[in-house]
């Protein structure tokens, strides 16, 4: 289920998901609120939660299991992201240039914690 709401220079999107697996039910709702502080730029936020009826259904993404301090990154129940970022259009959504901090977290059905980190990402996104 995905709404979108727009009103002038603010946007606020939100994702609620189910799947039904055969170990297991997970549900994840994502909600995105931004602002376009000029034509070109961009500021936004993103909480993420995933959550899991069964054991060891979600797994944090395949970067944090590729650190050297976190080689055993497994699997959880439970998963919350923050994440905060910065857009720069150079030609709208056809060459940008993306900046986001985000923090992690991936605990265990009996709330230990199973991964938690922060991550800094930067990239030209180009299509067309």
């Amino acid at each position: 289920f995905v709404t979108k709401w727009e009103n002038n220079d603010w946007y606020f999107w939100t994702d609620l998901s189910f799947a039904d697996r055969k170990d297991g039910n997970v549900w994840g709702i994502q909600l995105m609120p931004f602002y376009d502080i000029t034509d070109k730029t961009q500021v936004i936020f993103c909480y993420t939660h995933l959550d899991s009826s069964g054991e060891d259904q979600l797994k944090a993404s395949r970067w944090e299991s590729r650190l050297p301090q976190a080689p055993t990154v497994g699997k959880g129940d439970d998963l919350t992201e923050y994440f905060f970022g910065l857009n720069h259009f150079f030609y709208g959504h056809k060459l940008k240039w993306q900046n986001g901090l985000q923090y992690t977290e991936l605990n265990q059905a009996d709330g230990s914690k199973e991964y938690e980190g922060w991550g800094f990402t930067t990239a030209f996104r180009i299509s067309w």
